[in-house]
């Protein structure tokens, strides 16, 4: 794993101060194998607690929290970009949670900018399974630090889509990669929002000057910013 420090990428993990996190553990995987990283201590777990009332899901401040610490930490690292670790299952699994309890067709993309412009986010495991990070780690022997503030909450969203899925497949062995496809294309004849039928008339005949949302955003800070950071 040297090649991540003559590519200039850097590895993060934030400790949010859960109770019990093993604080040790990747910091020593990460010597040992000589890769370049940074720990970050910030006690978000604590201001969960504090604001999430009592049954309700950790999961939106949460993540929330920790994003906004990755984007910190990678402007103060001078890094271009933010690496995330969602696998095509959590592309999944956040589509039919968007669908199905907020009546929208919407995941997480594999390339974005963030709403300041200054930082892209990229999830290079988009089209890989679950199933084969994890036949991935054992094969490398890599340490699992499970996130128990997630886990201690029963009847969560995302574990009820997960269940389903996992019925899914197992009735229809391979539905999730076929189900995966849908997220990524969408056909905007067959939608009812006007978004999709604005979208449908740019794709069958280009405009010279299309609006902005139908380009790419790119970086628009003129900082210099030269590797990304994987988290």
């Amino acid at each position: 794993m040297a090649w991540l420090a003559s590519r200039g990428l850097l590895a993060c993990n934030l400790d949010q101060g859960q109770p019990g996190f093993p604080a040790t553990v990747l910091p020593e995987v990460l010597e040992k194998m000589g890769v370049p990283h940074r720990i970050e201590y910030q006690d978000t777990y604590s201001i969960v607690m504090d604001k999430v009332p009592q049954g309700r899901p950790f999961c939106a401040l949460c993540s929330r929290l920790r994003r906004g610490n990755l984007y910190r930490i990678a402007r103060e690292e001078g890094c271009s970009a933010v690496v995330l670790g969602h696998h095509r299952d959590d592309i999944l699994e956040t589509f039919f949670m968007n669908l199905f309890h907020g009546g929208r067709l919407a995941t997480m993309p594999p390339k974005l900018v963030n709403e300041e412009g200054d930082l892209f986010l990229y999830r290079p495991l988009a089209h890989v399974a679950e199933t084969d990070c994890e036949k991935f780690a054992q094969a490398m022997d890599y340490p699992i630090i499970p996130c128990d503030l997630c886990g201690s909450q029963d009847g969560l969203q995302r574990q009820q889509v997960k269940q389903i899925l996992d019925q899914w497949e197992s009735n229809s062995p391979g539905r999730r990669q076929v189900m995966s496809v849908p997220s990524q294309m969408l056909d905007p004849r067959t939608c009812w929002t006007q978004n999709c039928l604005i979208l449908w008339a740019l794709r069958s005949k280009p405009p010279r000057n299309p609006p902005i949302w139908t380009k790419f955003p790119t970086c628009v800070n003129s900082g210099v910013r030269n590797r990304p950071l994987f988290c």
